[in-house]
């Protein structure tokens, strides 16, 4: 198996989501077919959990859709794949993330849950 993560690192302990960012844009097969995977099971995963949940959005919140390349994929799969299912799919949507929107949504529904809802 080659990688151009082997290139890119001294050791195991420093990659991070930035690196297989680089691979990626790179060419790097490998790093490409880890991520195309991850995504297609992500798209699985959604469309079933659109079968369980009554909701009309599902927000997705990732660094891992900062690389836009990554957001069309997840999009081109659940066009694909949605088009496979009965009635009419929840409307995902990608949420820019930063690292404070999840805490935030987290306190606001906390508030939402304990103050105010009747």
């Amino acid at each position: 198996m080659s990688t151009f993560l082997k290139n890119i690192l001294d050791n195991q302990t420093e990659l991070n989501l930035n690196h297989l960012f680089l691979a990626y844009d790179y060419g790097d097969i490998e790093v490409i077919n880890l991520l195309h995977q991850a995504i297609k099971y992500l798209v699985q995963v959604l469309l079933n959990l659109g079968n369980l949940i009554d909701a009309n959005k599902i927000f997705i919140h990732s660094p891992l859709f900062n690389h836009k390349t990554l957001e069309v994929e997840l999009y081109r799969l659940l066009n694909e794949y949605s088009s496979d299912l009965l009635g009419n799919p929840q409307k995902i949507l990608i949420d820019p993330y930063d690292d404070f929107r999840g805490s935030l949504g987290g306190a606001a529904l906390a508030i939402y849950k304990t103050s105010l809802e009747f």
